[in-house]
């Protein structure tokens, strides 16, 4: 993989795991009942998003992850 594709490829796992790592922050809140004005509007928006067209997409980009890690992956996505 060359360089410019591989620094591609951590900018958007850094996304993903920005995008997991906020939901379990938004997660905590609710189940602890803290109030914050902007907890709805986040959301509302969280309720939409889709994991497995993003995984798929980073593991179809990647094509150095081995078979066996791209079924991991997709499993574990699958989880959450």
């Amino acid at each position: 993989m060359n360089q410019n594709k591989s620094t591609q490829l951590r900018e958007e796992q850094g996304r993903l795991f920005e995008v997991g790592f906020n939901i379990g922050i938004l997660a905590y809140f609710q189940q602890n009942q803290i109030k914050t004005p902007w907890l709805d509007f986040y959301s509302r928006d969280l309720v939409k998003l889709q994991f497995s067209p993003m995984i798929k997409e980073l593991i179809r980009r990647s094509s150095s992850i081995s078979t066996t890690d791209q079924k991991i992956i997709t499993r574990l996505s699958e989880l959450t």
